[in-house]
């Protein structure tokens, strides 16, 4: 079948415009440059009006819970019958259960898709995920421990692994900060022209790794590299007594005035591009690390340690790139070899990273579910 005329209805009561819940609106809009219809159902936010710019239709509902999942029930059923999706879309568990409950007594209710990105965990909207006709997961590691924790995703129901892709309008390898950027970087941040840059994004927290900036760094300054970091997180959700450790770290480490703390910021962009090398040192395996992803499609080195997500990206984008999981050692010495061969990256976002790569294969998930003679559909 073809994607024009597909309509597809995205139930995602917790989209906001930060991290994997923005997922949503950014598949919504380019899903609907390939000429498939789509409607979203969340609370308000400012993605509303990106999308409506992109022709996505916008209908408003309230995070759910147990007194207003009923209200929510209604409001998606009569969705159902007045928008006459060919998919329901789900981003929680929470909507798979609401939607599940709306499909009922439905005659040839539209089959459900859920999208899984993050761990399993408890909670009532579990018990929607069994009215799921297929899944998709954002890594092949979720997928994996999907498979661990439950036999509904090991036998029944295996994902469909479809990474959340990269905006390539705003990140691709010929991207380059503004001049004028980068004289008011220089001015706030003035550092010897031979400086080799390090960003670490993310949340500052002990499972993000940023005590292994000690040993790394002192094996930076020993092998003679004048290495500087610029640790980009938000210290007012960092976890307690943390910043204040980290601190007392890099003073008795004698690195402090090598370690710069920039906050939380809009233009990371801009940093990872500006900055010789982005790091991942978190100690956890991470479902999905989307400013990696960002960093790796700008065209500029990452190293971290090879496990989930991460792991993922670079053995696709950069396999040099993968550490032994903490192993600051074996990082220092790449980095050590990097600072005088920069690593050869990629010219194009590879599949299946980008946000065109991620509706592409959205839609062909929808044909194959279309496809299935077992499957009842709401127009078909």
């Amino acid at each position: 079948m073809s994607d024009k005329g597909l309509k597809v209805l995205h139930f995602s009561p917790f989209l906001t415009s930060v991290g994997l819940n923005r997922l949503a609106a950014d598949l919504a809009c380019s899903l609907q440059e390939k000429g498939v219809e789509n409607m979203v159902l969340s609370p308000p936010s400012e993605l509303v009006s990106r999308m409506n710019d992109a022709g996505v239709k916008h209908t408003r509902c309230s995070k759910p819970n147990i007194i207003t999942a009923l209200r929510g029930k209604s409001k998606l059923k009569a969705l159902i019958h007045s928008f006459e999706p060919d998919i329901i879309q789900v981003y929680s568990r929470e909507a798979a259960w609401i939607a599940g409950l709306s499909c009922r007594n439905i005659k040839n209710a539209p089959p459900i898709v859920g999208v899984m990105t993050g761990y399993p965990r408890k909670g009532f909207g579990n018990l929607g995920l069994s009215y799921c006709q297929c899944f998709t997961a954002v890594s092949k590691h979720l997928r994996s421990v999907l498979y661990e924790h439950s036999e509904l995703f090991r036998k029944h129901k295996q994902p469909w692994v479809i990474p959340y892709g990269v905006n390539e309008q705003l990140c691709s390898p010929g991207y380059a900060p503004s001049k004028n950027w980068m004289e008011q970087w220089r001015r706030t941040h003035p550092r010897h022209e031979e400086t080799f840059t390090l960003c670490i994004p993310g949340a500052i927290s002990p499972l993000h790794g940023l005590d292994d900036l000690v040993p790394l760094m002192q094996q930076l300054l020993h092998n003679g590299i004048p290495a500087h970091a610029y640790i980009a997180g938000d210290v007012r959700h960092a976890t307690p007594g943390y910043i204040e450790h980290l601190r007392n770290l890099f003073n008795q480490a004698q690195i402090e005035n090598r370690i710069g703390w920039i906050g939380a910021r809009t233009d990371m962009r801009d940093v990872m591009a500006a900055c010789n090398v982005t790091l991942s040192l978190a100690h956890e395996p991470a479902t999905h690390d989307h400013t990696i992803l960002e960093a790796l499609a700008l065209g500029r080195p990452v190293a971290g340690y090879d496990h989930g997500s991460v792991g993922e990206l670079l053995t696709t984008f950069l396999p040099e790139g993968k550490i032994t999981p903490a192993d600051p050692a074996s990082m220092a010495d790449v980095l050590t070899q990097w600072n005088t061969y920069p690593p050869a990256m990629q010219e194009a976002i590879p599949y299946p990273y980008s946000l065109t790569h991620m509706a592409g294969s959205y839609c062909d998930l929808y044909r194959y579910i279309m496809a299935q003679p077992t499957i009842h559909h709401a127009k078909h």
